[in-house]
């Protein structure tokens, strides 16, 4: 959790728009669709993280 971010993952069917993303970013400047794709991977990490806390803190009850 480097800054205060969780570690996404990008899986092999995300691979693909996670490449595109970064390639229009890269070669026109424009970086939204990239920074979506992040932010939705970051979503992601963060709805797992809660789950596994709260099965955690259910399973001490």
């Amino acid at each position: 959790m480097k800054l205060g971010y969780p570690t996404v993952i990008i899986d092999v069917e995300s691979k693909g728009r996670y490449c595109d993303a970064l390639d229009k970013g890269h070669m026109s400047g424009d970086y939204h669709d990239f920074i979506k794709f992040i932010a939705e991977k970051t979503e992601e990490a963060l709805r797992f993280y809660l789950m596994i806390i709260r099965q955690n803190t259910e399973e001490r009850k």
